[in-house]
């Protein structure tokens, strides 16, 4: 397909996931912040088979993916995930409208709106990045 910086721009990634997205009911709960981080991070695994990544630390491995040490790729502040840096991390699939859950998200994709630019840059992605973020 068509790629821009590495992202499949065509709406057909080389393999569609074949798994099915987490629903907010069966996430775990987590005082009131590891739910909606944990739902939206965890439908970005699923939809961008998170299980063949080049790297993925401590993704799902807790209900709270700013806790301890954040998940790999996350930059967290206050118990927001304000960064996220997944570039060339073997990702495929589309992104999932839950990723505009992550609403404290600062960095990772520039102000110019630049596919070239994104943090999922070099991944075989396909989709937009929510407006939200």
């Amino acid at each position: 397909g068509e790629t821009v910086g590495g992202l499949c721009l065509d709406g057909n990634p080389t393999t569609t996931p074949t798994t099915s997205l987490p629903t907010m009911t069966s996430r775990p709960t987590h005082g009131q912040y590891g739910t909606q981080s944990y739902f939206a991070l965890s439908t970005l695994y699923t939809a961008t088979i998170g299980a063949e990544w080049r790297t993925k630390n401590g993704w799902l491995e807790s209900d709270d993916p700013c806790s301890g040490t954040p998940w790999y790729g996350l930059t967290c502040s206050n118990g927001e995930v304000v960064g996220l840096r997944l570039a060339g991390n073997f990702m495929r699939g589309t992104i999932p409208t839950q990723f505009g859950l992550l609403t404290h998200l600062q960095s990772g994709y520039q102000q110019t709106g630049n596919a070239e630019q994104s943090f999922l840059s070099f991944n075989h992605i396909s989709g937009t990045v929510p407006s939200e973020i």
